[in-house]
């Protein structure tokens, strides 16, 4: 189990840690199972394709870890625009453009959306691979007393629904009209 506190590893196993001491001991449990090995093909500041072989148990664990509490915590939205928005800023470092202030607009919004990430993260380990088994917060977005995935919610009715469907759709139905379809 590893737990977060503003999106920053601070636990193993329920037992706190400082993260250099928790990323080398997910190195170590993470490379028995050769999690974290790859090869990433990609482009280059000088406009060629390459090749790079790695290793990297802990950043594969903490970043699915990670990657999980937020879809738990954080908005839909929010999640987008920190997926495209972390995009561009890795470009940015990647490319140099590290003093560019873009940068610093970035990395604000991104430390802010790290305000909730925080609870703890259950995954399992098998060869070459883990599952993540469970994911709890105090900041949970998901309420099953409210709404679950699919059909049942108690925040509004079917016909509520569809209403709501019909008036989402008027745009689009507009477009399909003016294009003769």
């Amino acid at each position: 189990m590893i737990s977060f506190d503003q999106g920053v590893p601070v636990a193993l196993d329920r037992t706190a840690s400082d993260p250099i001491a928790l990323i080398a001991r997910l190195n170590t449990l993470g490379h028995a199972y050769g999690i974290g090995r790859g090869v990433h093909l990609g482009d280059t500041i000088l406009g060629i394709k390459g090749r790079v072989g790695f290793e990297a148990p802990a950043a594969h664990l903490l970043i699915g870890a990670h990657r999980e509490l937020e879809k738990l915590v954080l908005s839909g939205k929010q999640l987008f625009w920190k997926e495209t928005l972390g995009n561009l800023y890795g470009s940015l470092l990647h490319e140099g453009h590290f003093f560019d202030p873009l940068a610093r607009d970035l990395e604000a919004f991104l430390e802010s959306s790290q305000d909730r990430v925080r609870g703890e993260v259950r995954i399992t380990l098998h060869p070459r691979a883990f599952v993540v088994e469970g994911v709890q917060s105090p900041y949970s977005l998901m309420d099953p007393r409210i709404a679950t995935y699919g059909e049942a919610n108690r925040l509004w009715t079917g016909a509520e629904a569809a209403g709501f469907a019909k008036i989402f759709g008027v745009q689009q139905t507009l477009t399909l009209k003016a294009k003769g379809n």
